[in-house]
């Protein structure tokens, strides 16, 4: 039994609630997912790696929140895709079939061996199935709001910091920022001699929305 190899009375407790409330723990799990990804671009972990020879020291590989290959992220959330398509399809999860209906009542059946409408039969091996594949969604969901702010930092990281568009290498957007950057130097240098006018001023404020739509 979970709750009594596992815990005692205080897992006893806890896993009605858990089971009840199965659907907003695991949104709150995928929320505190992205929430740490999204934190996660200045992050760095430094990991010692020993050697086993007394002489060499160890090495220390470092691991960063930056991935600047998304389409590895991409990848991993197709992975995902194809896990819950293959479990919507084949229910290969156990205890599936048995937590599509439990609530706090059908629950307690199942603790005392009963189904969760109250038959007798394997009501306890379900149960047991249903409590390990519920705790298993809390950690993978975690997981998978992860990858969700991961990507979404990520993506836009690289944009505002890397431009480069498909078709032209980054080649022409960088060209393109530059003339604005020269163009409004110069229209601010004219404007602070005062030969610039009105029209110096307006011709500033297009640069400036142009630029913007570049980055």
């Amino acid at each position: 039994d979970v709750s009594s190899s596992s815990g005692g009375g205080g897992l006893r407790l806890l896993v009605p609630f858990l089971m009840s409330n199965a659907f907003v723990v695991t949104q709150f799990c995928y929320q505190f997912g992205v929430l740490m990804s999204r934190n996660s671009l200045n992050w760095s972990l430094n990991i010692r790696i020993p050697t086993f020879i007394s002489s060499t020291p160890p090495t220390v590989m470092t691991v960063r929140g930056r991935i600047r290959r998304v389409s590895l992220l991409t990848l991993l959330q197709g992975v995902n895709f194809l896990f819950w398509l293959l479990q919507a399809k084949y229910k290969f999860l156990p205890g599936t079939t048995a937590t599509s209906t439990l609530t706090s009542t059908s629950t307690k059946n199942l603790e005392r061996g009963g189904g969760p409408n109250g038959a007798v039969g394997d009501g306890r091996q379900r149960h047991e199935a249903a409590v390990l594949t519920t705790l298993f969604l809390f950690v993978y969901m975690f997981i998978v709001g992860l990858l969700g702010g991961s990507s979404y930092v990520n993506c836009f990281y690289n944009l505002l910091h890397k431009i480069q568009y498909p078709g032209d290498g980054g080649n022409k957007a960088q060209k393109k920022m530059q003339q604005i950057e020269e163009q409004q130097q110069q229209q601010q240098q004219q404007h602070e001699t005062g030969g610039g006018g009105e029209e110096g001023t307006g011709g500033f404020e297009l640069h400036d929305v142009e630029r913007d739509r570049l980055v």
